[in-house]
């Protein structure tokens, strides 16, 4: 579906990426958290999972995200 005139594509991508660029930055942190064997040891089982499923949900957020973003650079 052609988007052009009705969305700004600049805008749209700019704000894609700032979303991208923070979730990156919250998966290096729960990526740090789950490296660390003493976190992964001693915190309880339910918080490790939560960090996991967290790291889980970004990911995929990213990666339809930078679809997203790929499906504007080509309507251009």
């Amino acid at each position: 579906i052609p988007v052009e005139g009705l969305v700004d594509i600049d805008e749209q991508v700019a704000k894609s990426q700032k979303q991208i660029d923070n979730l990156s930055r919250e998966v290096k942190k729960l990526q740090g958290k789950l490296s660390n064997e003493k976190f992964v040891a001693n915190a309880p089982k339910e918080v490790v999972e939560e960090s996991r499923n967290k790291l889980e949900d970004f990911q995929f957020k990213i990666d339809a995200l930078e679809k997203i973003v790929a499906s504007f650079k080509t309507e251009n």
